[in-house]
């Protein structure tokens, strides 16, 4: 048994000098490598932080870049893992910032259009329909727009808000039922038809057909539309 462990301490003492020897040329390699090339070695060291999902370090590492198109690459690498992990105000930032790189303008609105959605879906709907309306032009935006617009004179009427809901409903023109509840969220208010009719054709603002001069001439068109299942704005 002494005889083993005598022979099995001069191989440890060899393997460790072999591991050390090897670690040490790593280091020289990376240290070559790095100073031939150090954009390559922080291109990798920002894909594996964006792998990791540490995407501020990944971004901050890629503005470093001295390459234009390295930090380029680097930068809309991290704002498509941003986008992937729903980090889409973040990466709609990013893409905005890299202006006419390969197709981020394209992704700057993806992004913007999944935040607008997001945020929708958390209720906070006048926060997304001002971003889909700032990028209306970008699919089905401007429909979604006034569909959080419909939501909030919906959650307004259920409040109990029932001018400003009429007031938004009215605004809504022919999206989906958007008259006939601006109409009904009037009534809760007057209590009659025809002056329910007058606040809808005004908007809800108190101008036009509101003049007091003029309220007996409006009711009598009101009346005759509201005859015919109209909903005068």
């Amino acid at each position: 048994m002494a005889d083993k462990k005598r022979k099995s301490e001069p191989e440890f003492i060899r393997g460790t000098v072999l591991a050390s020897i090897l670690l040490l040329l790593i280091f020289i390699a990376a240290g070559v490598v790095f100073a031939r090339n150090p954009d390559a070695v922080r291109g990798a060291a920002v894909r594996t932080l964006s792998s990791l999902g540490n995407f501020s370090a990944a971004a901050e590492l890629a503005g470093d870049m001295d390459g234009d198109e390295a930090r380029a690459q680097s930068l809309y690498h991290v704002a498509g893992k941003m986008l992937s992990a729903g980090s889409f105000e973040d990466a709609a930032e990013l893409f905005r910032s890299l202006g006419e790189y390969s197709d981020s303008a394209e992704k700057y609105l993806e992004a913007e259009y999944a935040y607008a959605d997001a945020l929708y879906n958390s209720g906070s709907y006048e926060q997304a329909m001002e971003v889909f309306s700032a990028i209306s032009v970008y699919g089905d935006a401007a429909e979604r727009q006034k569909a959080c617009v419909y939501a909030m004179a919906a959650e307004a009427y259920e409040g109990g808000e029932y001018l400003r809901a009429s007031t938004l409903f009215a605004g809504l023109s022919s999206y989906e039922d958007a008259q006939e509840r601006a109409f009904d969220a009037a009534l809760r208010i007057t209590g009659d038809a025809d002056a329910a009719a007058v606040i809808v054709s005004s908007g809800g603002k108190g101008g036009g057909y509101c003049d007091a001069a003029q309220l007996p001439a409006a009711r009598a068109a009101c009346r005759g539309q509201l005859s015919h299942g109209v909903y005068p704005r």
